[in-house]
């Protein structure tokens, strides 16, 4: 009997999926959902192509390799940056960025020539090419790369992996940022089966769901007779308030939940960022191994640029499933920038006396009234405020 293939974005979905799919019906045949990487890796692997995956850390260090090897002179435009950290975690957001839109360095190249920083771009083209380069000589790949080989051995008619036997049609959901290398991939599988791409929408929050509708116009703006993919807009109903925002509407009418911490706090400490990782590493494998729902483990840092690939290579040795998304700067959601606001205030040296006088003009006042200038002294002077005119700024 044929059955659907769910598609998760994160591997802590797909097990909530299978943990759920337990409890109504007691058993699991076969592999009922899966992510769309381990797609990729599963028809990858299909194909048979006598290839290695590099590893987050393995990426990076080739990359510190041959920018070191590039710039051995120091002449270049990015020749200062050759020791800067982020000159390599910038390169490797960019090269997987250009080959998630299906750009090649051929390609990069010849779009620079017609662009006023040419040059510049032209030398980046070069880094692609020699970073692509270094892959071939080693018969290594990137992740981009194993979904490229997914879809060259699809569009070749090539053979769909053996947990496709009992499948009849896939779906896809909580995906609403593909990119063109993704959508490339589900469109060659759609020539194959029926898929179908769950979208949130609600017609009266338009503005909301604005993030989903880029995914939806790529996907109809196919228009190929020979796909079976169908966007699949399914309204969204509950209560769209997180803990913080419900914390935040206090007065409204919605019920609220009574949140306590799950336990203490604790300090680390570790001779380096990947040893911290490490650490990291073994609580939440201990976590798990005590029964915990992956899905409510969650880790955070300041800055993902160099944790993130670490910690999901030590994820990776511990058999840890992870889900990394990295989505808009959390400081441009308007919450936080209004958090952020009042430190704004501080660093920009207004005196004590103008942010009161800000406060009190008709400019700053809303509906129903302006704030009192004698509440907002009592918070500065509260919060221990003192301009630079009085002293350093506490």
């Amino acid at each position: 009997m044929a059955h659907t293939l769910h598609i998760f974005p994160s591997t802590a979905a797909v097990e909530a999926h299978h943990r759920s799919t337990m409890e109504e019906t007691g058993v699991i045949l076969g592999i009922s959902a899966l992510t769309l990487r381990r797609l990729a890796e599963e028809i990858s692997r299909t194909a048979g192509e006598e290839v290695r995956l590099i590893s987050n850390v393995g990426r990076k260090l080739l990359l510190e390799e041959m920018v070191r090897e590039q710039y051995a002179e120091s002449t270049g435009h990015y020749a200062p940056l050759k020791d800067f950290p982020g000159f390599v975690g910038a390169l490797d957001l960019l090269f997987g960025e250009l080959k998630q839109g299906l750009i090649n360095s051929g390609q990069f190249a010849a779009g620079a020539r017609h662009l006023h920083c040419g040059p510049n771009l032209a030398e980046l083209a070069a880094l692609f090419a020699r970073y692509n380069n270094a892959l071939d000589r080693r018969e290594l790949i990137d992740r981009n790369d194993q979904e490229l080989t997914a879809i060259r051995h699809l569009q070749q008619g090539g053979i769909l992996p053996q947990l496709f036997e009992e499948v009849g049609n896939v779906a896809m959901h909580a995906i609403y940022d593909l990119t063109p290398l993704q959508i490339a991939l589900v469109a060659e599988l759609s020539r194959r089966l029926p898929v179908k791409l769950h979208l949130p929408y609600n017609p009266g929050r338009e503005s909301l769901y604005a993030y989903a509708a880029k995914t939806a116009e790529a996907v109809e703006s196919l228009d190929n007779s020979n796909l079976s993919l169908e966007p699949v807009f399914a309204e969204s109903s509950g209560v769209f308030l997180t803990p913080l925002l419900e914390a935040l509407f206090a007065g409204s009418e919605l019920k609220h939940t009574a949140f306590t911490a799950p336990g203490p706090m604790a300090l680390l400490a570790a001779p380096g960022a990947y040893r911290e990782c490490e650490d990291i590493g073994r609580r939440v494998r201990a976590l798990l191994e005590e029964g915990v729902d992956p899905g409510r483990v969650a880790v955070l840092f300041r800055d993902l640029k160099n944790y993130g690939p670490m910690l999901e290579d030590v994820c990776r040795r511990f058999r840890i499933p992870v889900s990394s998304r990295r989505g808009a700067p959390l400081h441009t959601a308007p919450l936080v920038k209004a958090c952020l606001s009042p430190f704004a205030v501080v660093r920009s040296n207004f005196s004590r006396d103008e942010i009161i006088s800000l406060c009190n003009s008709s400019y700053f006042a809303p509906a129903g009234g302006g704030v009192s200038p004698d509440i907002i002294e009592e918070v500065l002077l509260g919060a221990r405020y003192i301009d630079e005119t009085s002293g350093t700024v506490e």
